[in-house]
């Protein structure tokens, strides 16, 4: 099972729900984030769709799984740049301890 969460307005959203609704399913690409390179776009993408989701008055089951598809992908690249800054900036700093 996949448990994450991404910081969207300060806030943290959790995706447990949307992730467990699409466990199954996650092999799928959504074409529209097959393409996402960057944090900034990947981060547009979890932000647009967690303001559709809170500010729509009835769910629109049918497209709830692409959105979720999307969300999924979206938040992986997000993560992945996250761990990349995170293991870079700890071996800036143990680089910096050892030459001190």
């Amino acid at each position: 099972m996949i448990k994450s969460t991404c910081l969207i307005r300060n806030d943290w959203v959790k995706w447990d729900f949307y992730l467990k609704l699409t466990e199954s399913n996650m092999s799928q690409k959504s074409s529209d984030t097959a393409s996402l390179t960057t944090f900034k776009e990947a981060y547009e993408i979890l932000k647009h769709n967690a303001d559709s989701l809170e500010q729509s008055q009835a769910l629109d089951i049918d497209n709830l799984v692409s959105v979720v598809e999307q969300s999924i992908d979206a938040y992986k690249v997000c993560q992945e740049r996250i761990n990349a800054v995170e293991l870079a900036l700890k071996h800036a700093f143990d680089e910096t301890a050892l030459k001190n």
